[in-house]
């Protein structure tokens, strides 16, 4: 079939029939090489960016140079939005195919396009099979059930130019436990995250499977900016993780670096013995490697400590501050108004596209209440509550002024019922 792709406003072809299969990745607007690495042919059935990194050199792997997709960043204006205290929403998926960034992609609960029976595992595999190594082979999620997969995380930079994110200035501030598994997942942002610089940040999706095959690991970039809100607090240099599993007494406290394995040179992390359950060490984004579930709230530091990094340096200092106007403009290319609260007039008032999902936002209400956000596509409905409070006053706010957490309340996107969370099954 064919498709107009109205933002680049040339025709390309989709046959789905013939969707590229790899391993999981995650889908955004503003994730580098969207339609896949070359530009001037935009490729809607792409897999490029959820190829694993095994085996390669620092130049090969880092933000995923070996296939040049981080030379192709994102439109300019779009942006991976992460409200501090609130969360942030993309789909994993297999390929470009079976996610909204496609037109008229059969989307379903899962990253491959397909259906799957509830409980999905190698022992409820419906229509489907296990692979040679024992495990789901679809999609390739390298886990055998739900509570086996190994967990995802995200982690930040400051630096707004691509090339001069390092290890040293990355540092994960989300983690989402028991994935990648479905299609939509939803991850935390912490609150007191301090605003990006006016180009963005860069952000990137990593994660480590664990058995199921080749001894990978995933690294993908994205453009991304923080709304904080107030008050701002300060992140600090990230240190390596250790594996802690046997000796929890071991695990880094603070923040976290993503960890490289199995690469040629740049590994900071060891595994090499065997674990609790006989098989080999595998570092992950969960306890294994003292990664709690959720929002790392552990980032933070003094500001006056000799591990300060951010907001130091080129971040912005709240600019948002207590009793300013708060924007947060749509990440979307549809046409739509920015997200407004006038503290000194009372109001809040807004209508916006989300990314994720595009449809109406709608948010009325006192801007010292509880407004809340309701919005509306052809399918679904998500409702967000917790709107910050912010004192007219210019004295600097008490912890009893005001809260920055935003809590979301999610039913559904996409027309996709809420992910029911199976029964924790081991299987090794």
């Amino acid at each position: 079939m064919l498709s107009r792709l109205s933002n680049l406003g040339v025709w390309v072809s989709i046959a789905l029939v013939g969707v590229a299969h790899a391993h999981m990745g995650a889908f955004h607007p503003a994730m580098y090489c969207l339609n896949g690495p070359d530009p001037k042919h935009p490729n809607l059935n792409t897999n490029e960016p959820v190829k694993p990194l095994y085996n390669l050199t620092y130049d090969q792997y880092w933000m995923h140079h070996i296939n040049g997709c981080d030379e192709v960043p994102p439109p300019d204006g779009v942006f991976l939005e992460l409200p501090a205290g609130g969360s942030f929403t993309v789909e994993h998926a297999e390929n470009q195919a079976f996610t909204s960034l496609t037109p008229y992609a059969k989307l379903t609960d899962w990253g491959d396009g397909k259906e799957h029976p509830r409980g999905y595992s190698i022992d409820n595999v419906g229509s489907d099979t296990v692979s040679d190594s024992g495990c789901l082979s679809s999609p390739n999620l390298h886990a055998q059930n739900e509570s086996m997969a190994q967990g995802t995380a995200f982690a930040i930079s400051y630096e707004s130019d691509i090339k001069k994110v390092t290890l040293e200035n990355l540092v994960v501030f989300t983690v989402k436990y028991h994935t990648p598994w479905k299609r939509i997942a939803t991850y935390e942002v912490p609150a007191g995250m301090p605003e990006c610089p006016p180009e963005g940040c860069i952000c990137v999706f990593v994660w480590i499977p664990y058995l199921c095959g080749q001894m990978n690991i995933y690294i993908f970039p994205y453009r991304c900016r923080v709304h904080s809100g107030c008050p701002v607090k300060t992140i600090g240099k990230p240190k390596a993780p250790v594996l802690c599993e046997k000796d929890p007494s071991k695990c880094v406290k603070g923040p976290k670096q993503i960890m490289i394995w199995h690469q040629l040179d740049g590994n900071n992390v060891v595994a090499d013995g065997i674990d609790p359950y006989g098989k080999w060490e595998t570092p992950r984004y969960n306890q294994v490697c003292g990664f709690e579930d959720g929002a790392q709230n552990d980032i933070f530091v003094d500001p006056g400590s000799p591990d300060a990094m951010y907001p130091l340096g080129n971040a912005q200092t709240n600019s948002t501050a207590c009793g300013a106007s708060i924007s947060v403009a749509p990440t979307s290319s549809a046409s739509a108004t920015p997200v407004t609260s006038d503290t000194a007039s009372g109001t809040l008032s807004a209508t916006t596209s989300p990314a994720s999902a595009p449809g109406t936002a709608a948010m009325t209400g006192p801007a010292s209440g509880t407004p809340t956000v309701t919005y509306s596509d052809a399918s679904g409905s998500l409702t967000a509550t917790g709107v910050p409070t912010h004192p007219t006053s210019s004295s600097a706010p008490t912890s009893s002024q005001h809260t920055c957490k935003h809590k979301v309340r999610r039913s559904e996107l996409g027309g996709h019922k809420r992910m029911a969370r199976h029964e924790q099954q081991n299987i090794f």
